[in-house]
């Protein structure tokens, strides 16, 4: 909470920026006031800060810097809930209401409120696209739940902003696929829920943790209060009754899933090649391409089908996109070990099959990096002249 506590006073700092700061400590004008009453805040002089804060209700005190005042010394007293009430009372018009709102969004997390935090940091976003440290707080929100897409976007929209940071491109292409859903988000998702039991993200996160894991009563407990017919929920709850090998309850569920969904149109392949009807299989993971062109798994069950039905010829093709995915995920854990940001040949390889695979926002932000290790890495500098009016 102290590390928290000084974040928020920093950015609290920021918003105030506008105010005046004077050496007369002893002046009761507006700004010496004002001067004193953010020394008090900084001192944790409460009590000092409050009666200052009292003898300028009555000044002319712009909103945005009289709430900022507030706020700071709400969270400073333990309630961050009314400093959140009053950052949000900033006016949208006031320049300082977009990253009041991102303050509020960034305690809401941290005081586990996930729901309420996105709503925050997407509203400050709105305020000002150009916000990059509030859509790197949201990030974190969508990526511990494992929503991929969004993740995507606010990483594209970084991307077009300035260059990406090594962790940043990581991240981002990992999204790609499902490898980011381990243990190691289990402890924040579960303060979502414990903070907020109706958060619906957080709920199917945990259950697709659990569920990767082979704990299915688990995944089930996660996903007992969301409604039945909910589409993600029925994706991941027909999941469990494959693990099960419950074909009976799996047939219902997909039959009732909706129809563009990647997930659901993968699982009634794979359920069509356990029947062993390859024509079908083949039909549902094209569908499941069509809609999600990263599914690895489709990939590889489009593969399969074709070798059944004879059509070996197509089935590599496949079969090497497959590979591709593969490989990229290979390159992307090289990356994390010993030098591997600083490994300019790798950087660039990941770019490469990046492109391979047609992400090219993605390839573009792995181009640079090659090129920020190694100036004179005329691959890179050629790749990304060729790409960056795409991306």
């Amino acid at each position: 909470m102290k590390r928290t506590a000084f974040l928020v006073f920093l950015v609290l700092t920021a918003i105030l920026a506008g105010s005046m700061a004077v050496s007369d400590r002893g002046s009761s004008s507006t700004p010496a006031l004002v001067a004193q009453t953010r020394d008090a805040l900084r001192k944790r002089q409460w009590n000092r800060a409050e009666a200052l804060l009292l003898r300028l209700s009555n000044r002319q005190l712009p909103l945005a810097d009289r709430a900022a005042l507030e706020a700071e010394l709400e969270f400073g007293r333990g309630r961050p809930e009314e400093a959140v009430r009053r950052l949000a009372s900033i006016p949208e018009a006031d320049p300082a209401a977009s990253r009041a709102r991102m303050v509020a969004g960034q305690v809401l997390r941290r005081l586990h409120q996930a729901r309420r935090a996105e709503a925050h940091l997407r509203d400050a976003i709105r305020l000002d696209p150009g916000l990059l440290e509030a859509r790197k707080e949201l990030v974190l929100i969508l990526a511990a739940q494992g929503r991929r897409s969004e993740v995507a976007e606010q990483f594209q929209a970084i991307a077009q902003l300035r260059p990406l940071a090594w962790e940043e491109a990581l991240l981002w292409t990992a999204t790609l696929e499902d490898i980011w859903i381990n243990d190691t988000i289990r402890t924040e998702l579960e303060r979502f829920v414990a903070a907020d039991p109706d958060d619906r993200f957080s709920r199917l996160a945990l259950a697709a943790v659990n569920l990767r894991e082979g704990d299915l009563e688990r995944a089930e407990h996660w996903l007992d209060p969301i409604a039945a017919s909910d589409p993600e929920s029925v994706v991941l709850r027909a999941r469990i009754a494959l693990e099960r090998g419950d074909l009976e309850a799996l047939q219902q569920l997909i039959r009732e899933g909706p129809d563009e969904n990647a997930e659901v149109c993968l699982l009634r392949g794979q359920l069509a090649a356990r029947l062993g009807d390859p024509e079908a299989a083949m039909g549902h993971f094209r569908e499941a391409l069509r809609i999600d062109p990263t599914r690895r798994d489709a990939l590889q069950g489009l593969s399969l089908a074709l070798r059944q039905l004879g059509r070996s010829q197509e089935a590599a093709v496949y079969q090497e996109q497959a590979e591709r995915w593969r490989m990229l995920t290979q390159r992307l854990q090289q990356a994390q070990g010993a030098g591997g940001k600083r490994d300019s040949v790798l950087l660039r390889e990941i770019g490469e099959t990046c492109e391979s695979l047609a992400r090219l926002p993605e390839a573009v932000s792995w181009y640079r990096l090659a090129i920020a290790a190694d100036p004179l890495d005329a691959k890179a500098q050629a790749a990304l002249k060729r790409l960056e009016p795409a991306s």
